[in-house]
C-alpha cells in the first residue's frame, strides 16, 4: 500500500521539486552537508533524485548511495542522466535498507522523509548506527500546520515572465499532488508503531526523537519558506553534548 502511494505520488511531488523554494531548500541541504571527493553520503528517501542530482553537480566524485520506497521515484532519478560509478540507486524500504548496508556514511541526508515513516525514532537509530566518526546527520522535516500555498505564493512572487505562466498553469496539478500528500501523511500518522512518533511535526519534537535515537541536534532553523524545519545532528557523546547545550533550539 505504501509503494502503491508513493508510485502515484511521484509525478506529483517531482513537480514541486522543480519550484523555487524547493531548490531554495537543496541549497541549503547541499552546503551542510558539504560534498568532498570520496565522502560517503547516504540520501536517504532519495525520491525522484532533486538532491542527488544537486550532489553529482557539486561534486561527481562523491561516493552516493541513494535509497527509495518507490519504483517510480527512482525512474524519474535514473532519467535525469547517466550516473557515474560512484552513484548508487537501491530500490529499498529505508529502514530494510539501513539493516543490510554495511558501510558507514560521513553524512546522511534526510528530506522530507521522516514523516512518512511509520516508526520515525527507529529509522533515526539506524541512521545514526550508519554515521562514521565525525559525521552528520541532515535532516527536514515539515512544521504542523503545512501550509502548501505559501510555498506556491512563494514560488509565484520570485518568478518572473513565463516561468510565472508554467508554475500558473500547473496550480491544478499540484493542488491533486496536495491533496494525495494530506492522504499519505494520515496513513503514516495511522500506522505509527508508537504513540511518541506523532510528534514529528515540531522543533521540540524531532529534536526528541533525535536524541531518543542517540542523535545530539547541534542546529536548527526553518526553512522552505518557513513550512519546514532544518537540523543537523551528529551521534551523542561528550562533544555532541557539549555542542548541543549551546545551540539547542528553543
Amino acid at each position: 500500500m505504501r509503494s502503491f502511494l508513493w508510485n502515484l505520488y511521484a509525478r506529483f511531488f517531482e513537480r514541486f521539486t522543480r519550484l523555487l523554494p524547493y531548490q531554495s531548500l537543496l541549497d541549503e541541504v547541499v552546503s551542510e552537508l558539504s560534498p568532498r571527493p570520496s565522502m560517503s553520503i547516504l540520501d536517504a528517501g532519495c525520491g525522484p533524485g532533486a538532491l542527488t542530482y544537486r550532489l553529482w553537480k557539486a561534486c561527481p566524485t562523491a561516493q552516493v548511495v541513494a535509497m527509495d520506497l518507490s519504483s517510480a521515484m527512482l525512474r524519474l532519478a535514473h532519467a535525469r542522466l547517466e550516473w557515474p560509478e560512484t552513484f548508487h540507486f537501491r530500490h529499498t524500504d529505508l529502514d530494510a535498507g539501513l539493516d543490510t548496508a554495511t558501510q558507514s556514511f560521513d553524512r546522511i541526508a534526510c528530506v522530507n522523509v521522516l514523516w512518512a515513516l511509520p516508526a520515525p525514532g527507529a529509522t533515526l537509530a539506524r541512521m545514526a548506527a550508519h554515521l562514521s566518526p565525525g559525521g552528520a546527520l541532515i535532516l527536514v522535516t515539515p512544521r504542523a500546520r503545512f501550509r502548501a500555498d505559501r510555498i506556491i505564493w512563494d514560488h509565484l512572487t520570485r518568478s518572473k515572465g513565463w516561468d510565472r505562466l508554467r508554475a500558473i498553469a500547473t496550480l491544478p496539478m499540484l493542488a491533486l499532488g496536495g491533496l494525495l500528500n494530506l492522504l499519505l501523511v494520515g496513513t503514516s500518522l495511522l500506522f505509527s508503531q508508537k504513540r511518541s512518533d506523532t510528534d514529528r511535526f515540531s522543533q521540540a519534537g524531532v529534536t526528541r526523537l533525535c536524541e531518543e535515537a542517540g542523535l545530539s541536534v547541534v542546529a536548527a532553523r526553518p526553512c522552505y519558506a518557513h513550512q519546514a524545519f532544518l537540523f543537523r545532528a551528529i551521534v551523542c557523546g561528550a562533544a555532541g553534548r557539549k555542542e548541543t547545550e549551546k545551540r539547542r533550539p528553543e
